[in-house]
């Protein structure tokens, strides 16, 4: 499914459904906890009303980080670029960000924090996908005359509702 809260939902109540059957055990999920991850959230209409578009913001973040060609030399034959971007971008904090000035289509400077801020959210470590939508597979082992007697007693409905209801993660 394409909501995460409800995938998220999905998730914890297969676990939680496996956990109570007896036999089963070495439940994991795909869905693996990455890095921490920033995400700027800006303000659309501040940004209407300040001249600005997402492109500008993009532009401006991406060369403060990758930096721009400015100018470029050719020097024995080769061609060489000057590029300028911050100081160095692997030390360079999130609050930093937030100073950068985007230029509107006036040419006035805003300051990026007078529109956005960030978002701390938690990362996942790989995003899968099952017929181009987002998904998460929940596995798990079983002991073989456990199982077999919990399988006895599993009603046809049930497991129909089982698939049913988790359908986003099958």
């Amino acid at each position: 499914t394409a909501d995460d809260t409800l995938r998220s939902k999905l998730e914890k109540d297969t676990i939680d459904y496996l956990k109570n059957i007896p036999g089963v055990y070495g439940i994991e999920s795909s869905n693996v906890r990455g890095k921490d991850e920033l995400r700027l959230k800006l303000d659309y209409d501040e940004m209407a009303k300040l001249g600005l578009t997402a492109i500008d913001v993009s532009r401006t973040v991406r060369a403060a980080f990758e930096g721009e060609v400015v100018t470029s030399i050719r020097k024995a034959g080769e061609e060489i670029d000057f590029r300028v971007r911050i100081k160095d971008p692997k030390q360079f904090r999130a609050e930093g960000v937030l100073d950068l000035f985007i230029s509107n289509q006036d040419g006035k400077l805003v300051p990026l924090k007078n529109f956005a801020h960030f978002d701390e959210t938690e990362g996942t470590a790989v995003i899968h996908h099952y017929d181009g939508k987002r998904s998460v597979t929940v596995t798990a082992a079983i002991l073989g005359g456990k199982i077999q007697e919990r399988r006895q007693g599993f009603a046809e409905n049930e497991r129909k509702s089982f698939r049913t209801n988790r359908e986003g993660l099958l």
